[in-house]
């Protein structure tokens, strides 16, 4: 019987457990978006993970929605990964790093020369954007060219050779949470009425190119993708018919052979677990409010292949071992997940290490609460 502490295959690696880290933006980079030391602690904390994916990284700069947020198209932040991938493989660990654009989630705070944020069609973010002025309303964005919109499944390519170039084991595609890729799967949001608009498949086209166009950099085993059915980002993203919208992607993406599905569930009707992972063929990671019962339940009767905790990992490095040794959990202090210093970074006690405390490492300025 199948258990939450048994290895996986996940293509050519094997992971030691069916933990997943669920990728989370937890800021604190430099202003040009390179980790530091506290990313290299904070994440080989919890190597304990089967897998670790990282928060959001923009491929170019334009795809940017954070201030203190990490990227993956430049040379400085390569070399800041590269530092926190040899921590994670040092403590035995394996390590994606998750590619995204934020679309009309930016802001000219955030963007370079103040430029103006873009998306499938000239219709706004509906929330506000956390920049380094505070949070602040969202602008209405440019709607791309359709000769644009090759070379941003460019920037993706380019920024897994990065990732590659920084040590890490594979990418994670990020399809979710209401940035670019979902916010052209969204017929309320996506009106084009070139190839990538109207009907299913043309709206979830920018998704397989993007795929196809990353893929060869570490093979298809090791590029996986997230999606996040009714994630309903600020009322905004929101998908009229998302049975057939993610029902039609699970399938596609199946067929082009990507490694996992990472689905974070957020529907509280619909289970789209048990929709999705009967139409893919790779592993299927169950995502989104899961206690490690649950979750054992999951693994036990074939309903998921790994489960992702994200704010459990957060406050237990050593999540495992506490849920194999029945030891209680350390709850979450909301107000310093994004304190921007090593405060709820590397301050959560272990078993081992009963009383932590953050250690002296640089910080950065606090950057705005929010998620």
């Amino acid at each position: 019987m199948p258990s939450l502490f048994d290895t996986i295959d996940l293509g050519p690696i094997s992971l030691k457990n069916r933990f997943v880290l669920a990728p989370m933006t937890r800021e604190r980079c430099t202003q040009d978006g390179a980790p530091t030391a506290i990313h290299a602690a904070y994440y080989a904390q919890r190597a304990t993970a089967g897998l670790i994916v990282t928060g959001n990284n923009r491929v170019s700069p334009s795809g940017a929605c954070t201030p203190y947020g990490s990227g993956l198209h430049s040379d400085a932040q390569v070399e800041g990964y590269r530092r926190v991938t040899e921590a994670v493989h040092a403590a035995g660990g394996r390590i994606f790093a998750q590619l995204f654009h934020a679309g009309a989630g930016g802001h000219p705070d955030i963007l370079p020369d103040s430029g103006e944020p873009v998306a499938p069609s000239a219709i706004g973010w509906g929330g506000p954007v956390r920049t380094v002025n505070g949070s602040v309303p969202c602008i209405t964005p440019r709607a791309l060219e359709t000769k644009e919109i090759a070379g941003i499944v460019d920037d993706y390519a380019a920024a897994a050779v990065r990732a590659k170039a920084a040590g890490f084991d594979g990418v994670e595609i990020q399809a979710a949470s209401g940035y670019l890729m979902e916010q052209f799967f969204s017929a309320r949001t996506n009106r084009r009425t070139d190839r990538y608009g109207g009907g299913v498949e043309n709206r979830c086209r920018i998704l397989l190119e993007v795929f196809e166009a990353v893929s060869p950099v570490f093979g298809r085993a090791l590029t996986g993708i997230k999606l996040s059915p009714e994630f309903n980002k600020h009322g905004f993203v929101i998908d009229d018919e998302p049975h057939l919208t993610y029902g039609w992607l699970a399938g596609a993406l199946s067929g082009q052979g990507a490694a996992y599905l990472n689905v974070a569930d957020n529907s509280k009707e619909t289970d789209y677990h048990a929709i999705l992972r009967p139409l893919f063929r790779g592993l299927y990671i169950a995502n989104v409010g899961f206690t490690p019962a649950r979750a054992q339940a999951y693994i036990r009767e074939g309903r998921a292949d790994l489960i992702a905790f994200g704010r459990l990992y957060i406050a237990n490095p050593d999540l495992p071992q506490r849920v194999r040794t029945g030891a209680p959990l350390n709850p979450l202090d909301p107000a310093t997940v994004y304190s921007g210093t090593t405060r709820g970074m590397l301050d959560y006690p272990t078993l081992d290490v009963p009383n932590a405390s953050a250690p002296p490492l640089e910080e950065q300025p606090a950057a705005p609460a929010g998620g």
